[in-house]
């Protein structure tokens, strides 16, 4: 019977289990395996069975058995082959795709589980090999080599199955969907390509792209705003030339989670997963801004050194840094056109939910800590402090927008909530309801002309929202003050252009 030599010392591999992986990350060692497999040998897969080279890997995971099975239907791999993988250190003759190291089967495994079964069948040979790696029993044997089962095989036969068991890394609750839209979005590549496929038990991952902005041509036209980048970047550290390709672009809409850029090696996602997008200020903007929401872009930075894990880029002796100094003036111009871009989209009604960032936006202006020493200055309420509540207007059918806006001012706290409805053509734009004396209610009036061609884009309805707030603002504050009814139209001036002065341009 024949024997697989795993030295270094077996008790080497119950220290796996405290690796920092993430199950996604411990996945894609086990994926990268099974791709780079299918990609040496596509051609002689295709040449043997007389049919086109395709790759299925199965991810099949038993939460009750608390069992992990991988299945692919790649080259698979003889006795030598199956040798090598086992023992750790042991990088395969080719080191230029995505398995390098000769360590990730070995990590990942272990760290999900102490005890786990590789059986695999290379196509054209007669023999199926199996391995079972019992962590547990290996410590207390001292055994440094494990056991080869054989059995035959029908010639056309090919694949590698991995059962891990008695998962001591089990994938629960959201962790499940965070692993199908990661590894979706890490192998997004092989998915789209159409010789790749990666199924979650039995579930296929299919990768849909974010949209990008549609620039419109003066002949009606449009094209996707999307730019090649192709560029060298040098190792201060090393002097070592590395290549990046890719693009970057401007997403339809703002997000959150889809922009920043997804940086690929060997056509495998090492950071950007999804709402984790590389996004360094330089490139970007401020976190929050419009160009930050909307600048999203993939490079490949095919001979960048990464870390064993594979999880991130060894480039602390500032790579990093050369790399973002080198994109800096490429993505300058899209940058610019994403920060200008206040686009709200053609057609439809205007809604409650298109008011949210002129809210916030206002919100944040008005927290600065030299707008409360400035409103000290205009004046102090009389000692009465009577109610001054205005007539009721209706908002049991108006739109809310879902923020409140909070400002405090020398008399106490102010509040205001913004509803959007339509009153009609003739309905006044604005119209304000005291609730009480740090309580009011703003309705804004979509279907008036003036409020309605500011409402055309996104940059409009945001001016607009902030005007009508600072004057609703400024009415209540500056009545507030007053000893009377009888408001000077300077206060209020005054109170607007304070307002107005701090929300954020």
């Amino acid at each position: 019977m024949a024997t697989v030599d795993i030295q270094p010392p077996n008790d080497i591999y119950a220290t796996f289990g405290r690796l920092n992986y993430k199950p996604w990350y411990a996945l894609a060692e086990f994926v990268d395996n099974a791709t780079q497999n299918f990609f040496t040998h596509a051609s002689r897969i295709a040449e043997l069975t007389g049919e086109d080279a395709l790759l299925d890997i199965d991810i099949s995971y038993d939460s009750n058995a608390r069992v992990l099975t991988v299945a692919d239907n790649a080259h698979g791999m003889d006795l030598a082959e199956l040798t090598r993988a086992m023992k750790i250190s042991a990088p395969p003759p080719d080191r230029s795709g995505r398995s390098e190291f000769g360590m990730g089967l070995k990590t990942a495994a272990c760290w999900f589980g102490s005890r786990w079964t590789v059986t695999t069948t290379q196509l054209g040979e007669p023999t199926t090999y199996s391995v079972v790696f019992d962590v547990e029993e290996l410590s207390a044997s001292g055994s440094k080599a494990l056991e080869v089962q054989e059995a035959p095989a029908n010639d056309l036969d090919h694949g590698t199955t991995l059962v891990i068991e008695g998962l001591r890394k089990p994938i629960v609750g959201r962790q499940v969907e965070k692993v199908r839209k990661t590894l979706t979005s890490m192998y997004r590549q092989d998915i789209t390509s159409g010789r790749v496929q990666v199924t979650w038990n039995g579930a296929p991952l299919a990768y849909l792209p974010s949209p990008l902005w549609q620039h419109e041509r003066p002949d009606g036209t449009g094209h996707e705003m999307r730019q090649s980048l192709d560029l060298v970047v040098t190792d201060p550290a090393t002097g070592h030339e590395h290549a990046v390709h890719g693009w970057v672009g401007v997403l339809e809409k703002m997000s959150s989670s889809d922009n920043g850029f997804a940086l690929f090696r060997r056509g495998r996602l090492i950071i950007g997963l999804p709402s984790e997008g590389w996004r360094p200020s330089e490139l970007m903007g401020q976190t929050g801004s419009p160009e930050w929401k909307r600048i999203t872009g993939e490079l490949h930075m095919n001979d960048f050194p990464v870390n064993f894990t594979k999880d991130g880029f060894a480039w602390e002796g500032g790579l990093e840094d050369a790399l973002i100094e080198a994109l800096t003036p490429l993505v300058e111009t899209y940058k610019a056109f994403a920060r200008d871009l206040r686009v709200r989209g053609k057609g439809g009604p205007v809604s409650a939910k298109d008011f949210v960032r002129a809210m916030d936006e206002v919100q944040e202006g008005l927290r600065a800590p030299e707008l409360a020493r400035e409103l000290v200055t205009i004046g102090m309420p009389p000692p009465s402090g009577e109610e001054r509540l205005r007539e009721e207007m209706v908002v049991e059918d108006a739109e809310v927008v879902p923020r409140t806006l909070e400002v405090v001012m020398p008399t106490g706290k102010l509040r205001a909530t913004l509803y959007t409805k339509d009153e009609g053509k003739g309905a006044p734009w604005i119209s304000v309801q005291s609730v009480s004396n740090d309580d009011l209610d703003v309705i804004i009036n979509t279907s008036h002309p003036f409020v309605a061609a500011c409402c055309e884009d996104e940059r409009g309805t945001v001016i607009i929202a902030k005007v009508v707030l600072a004057l609703a603002l400024a009415e209540q504050q500056s009545r507030l003050m007053s000893a009377n009814e009888l408001v000077p139209a300077d206060d209020i001036r005054t109170y607007l252009s304070t307002f107005l002065l701090h929300s954020k341009p």
